[in-house]
């Protein structure tokens, strides 16, 4: 849902993965009494032929231990199995400046299976016309406060590019703290994205 209440304010909601899925065939459900004490295995180098090769050996030792392991696993025909998406809510909302800068807030909710996981982001974009597209954005992610990303698109005819992270500046900030980085790269075909033969089309998606 896009919604402008007035020309400067938009706001916008989003549900996604609503529903479920339902496994009916091939079900098994898996039981185990394991009592495994692994000693490791020694290896000889000198103990190798043209017979007995090194990877021979690996692999002999490797698919014994598989098999050892395979005995304590039980497997039994299982029952139908329903298991729940887990639905995403995108809340949201941008204030244009100026035509060409906005500042907005998302708000993304994943109501997994015992809890709920929030994020919020605060983005400010900026657009240069119809070629360039620069955006510079603070989340609060997983119970962590330093997130600070960048993002850029090009709009080339028909064709955007774009690639954005909402953390990729943490390894410069605080590198002692960086535990991971994303990256985000694609390509929209945004179609009607000018007048065809005089006749003014409707705005795309991304313009």
């Amino acid at each position: 849902v896009d919604y402008r209440p007035i020309d400067e304010l938009q706001v916008c909601l989003s549900l996604v993965d609503l529903g479920f899925v339902n496994w009916k065939d091939g079900v098994h459900e898996v039981s185990h009494s394991m009592v495994y004490d692994f000693k490791g295995f020694e290896v000889n180098p000198f103990g190798f032929s043209e017979e007995l090769s090194f990877g021979d050996y690996m692999d002999s030792t490797l698919r014994q231990m598989g098999d050892s392991i395979k005995g304590f696993l039980d497997f039994t025909e299982g029952k139908t199995y329903t298991k729940r998406l887990n639905t995403k809510i995108y809340a949201g909302a941008s204030y244009y400046l100026t035509p060409n800068i906005n500042f907005g807030i998302l708000s993304r909710t994943d109501l997994l299976t015992h809890k709920l996981a929030e994020q919020v982001t605060l983005s400010a974009n900026y657009t240069t016309g119809r070629f360039i597209n620069l955006t510079l954005s603070y989340s609060y992610r997983y119970y962590y406060f330093k997130n600070f990303g960048l993002g850029v698109s090009f709009n080339i005819g028909p064709a955007n590019l774009y690639i954005i992270s909402d953390n990729i500046l943490n390894g410069l900030l605080w590198p002692q703290e960086a535990r991971s980085a994303n990256l985000w790269f694609g390509l929209n075909l945004v179609f009607g994205y000018r007048a065809f033969k005089g006749v003014e089309l409707d705005r795309p998606l991304i313009y």
